[in-house]
């Protein structure tokens, strides 16, 4: 990896960067996660009517060594068919 195929993880853990070749992956903001959460539990604590609609919190990308930059234009495209299997 990353000459045969890119790999990317996901919540950015400690054990991403320490594996071997380091997985890149998508870091979650955790702090900022649970202090939305905690102000959404207290405004219905007091009994206000919270929008249902949810929040969008910014991620990252932290590109380490598991990934390969894109293919070359023109290069051979691999697709995903309806039963799971790549073809190429």
């Amino acid at each position: 990896m990353p000459e045969d195929m890119s790999l990317v993880g996901f919540d950015g853990t400690y054990q991403a960067e320490e594996s071997v070749p380091p997985l890149t992956s998508v870091s979650q903001p955790l702090q900022e996660m649970g202090a939305t959460a905690l102000r959404f539990v207290l405004r219905r604590m007091r009994g206000e009517v919270l929008d249902s609609r949810g929040v969008e919190l910014a991620i990252q990308l932290v590109v380490r060594e598991s990934t390969a930059p894109p293919r070359e234009e023109g290069a051979r495209k691999n697709r995903l068919r309806k039963d799971g299997i790549i073809s190429g």
